[in-house]
């Protein structure tokens, strides 16, 4: 039986940083025995929106979030689960913590010093809430 894996991405295959930090292994990876299931967070709408300047939607938002928890609920068909980078941008570590109580091992994959939108963020609210949010995930 083929392991299965669930990548948790922040985009679809449309976006740049999933596609290259995620998604371009998925051939690697089926041909080599596992099947994979992508799920990222934000939808091609949102994508679209946000290549286009557009502002960012509070429900569309929410949606997503909405979304990734259904995601994490129902995880547990899975062997392995992939993060990219983190599952609830902006939000404290406790929804990242979601993740320990399925109890299926996880990868967690960043590309760029993530920890730092927050530790070095401009506005004062976001590091006093959000700085070391990564830590218990990692």
């Amino acid at each position: 039986m083929a392991k299965r894996i669930c990548m948790l991405t922040r985009y679809s295959a449309k976006g740049a940083s999933s596609r290259l930090r995620s998604i371009q292994y998925v051939p690697l990876l089926e041909s080599n025995g596992f099947e994979v299931s992508i799920k990222p967070l934000f939808n091609d709408v949102y994508l679209r929106d946000l290549y286009s300047g557009k502002r960012k939607s509070i429900f569309k938002l929410l949606w997503a979030y909405c979304r990734r928890l259904l995601q994490i609920i129902s995880i547990r068909e899975f062997d392995i689960i992939w993060i990219e980078k983190e599952l609830f941008p902006y939000l404290p570590g406790v929804f990242e913590n979601l993740i320990q109580i399925t109890g299926v091992p996880y990868i967690v994959d960043y590309d760029d010093p993530i920890p730092h939108n927050y530790d070095g963020n401009a506005k004062p609210i976001v590091r006093l809430f959000l700085t070391g949010k990564l830590k218990s995930l990692i």
